[in-house]
């Protein structure tokens, strides 16, 4: 059987965000939606500070499981936390670049925005990637205001 080529995590879009550093600090960005930690583990095996933030415990554990067989150096860049993006919020200004690729926002998307990108330090950068979720109940349940079947 032929062996898969290996994807790149990262985009020559998402790439040139990685560029971005403030010289009087560790490169560091928040990764909002972390989920298992793909993006996470390979900007920390690319020098960078992690915060990878999920609601998912089971995600965060395998994530961290990963990081940990990917060794020490990629393990201690990477700060795991359990937080629901709905309510969440980042220590202000904290980071050369926040990320959050697909993240379905069951709340005011705009709110989530507004609220992560206060994550971002000045002269950083931020990327988004994110859907409203659908919410599509059994027959004969009522639907939820707002919300179309």
């Amino acid at each position: 059987m032929p062996r898969r080529r290996r994807t790149r995590y990262v985009t020559g879009e998402l790439e040139e965000l990685f560029t971005t550093r403030r010289p009087d600090s560790e490169p560091s960005v928040l990764d909002a939606g972390a989920g298992h930690g793909a993006e996470a583990l390979w900007l920390a095996a690319h020098g960078w500070n992690v915060t990878a933030v999920d609601f998912s415990p089971a995600a965060l554990d395998f994530g961290q499981r990963n990081a940990a067989q990917a060794g020490a150096d990629v393990a201690e860049r990477i700060t795991w936390v359990e937080g629901d993006l709905g309510v969440w919020a980042p220590e202000p200004r904290a980071h050369d670049v926040v990320l959050c690729l697909y993240v379905h926002c069951a709340g005011d998307m705009a709110e989530m925005i507004t609220r992560l990108a206060s994550g971002v330090a000045p002269g950083g950068r931020s990327s988004w990637s994110a859907t409203r979720a659908s919410i599509r109940p059994r027959a004969n349940q009522p639907v939820p205001q707002g919300s179309t079947r």
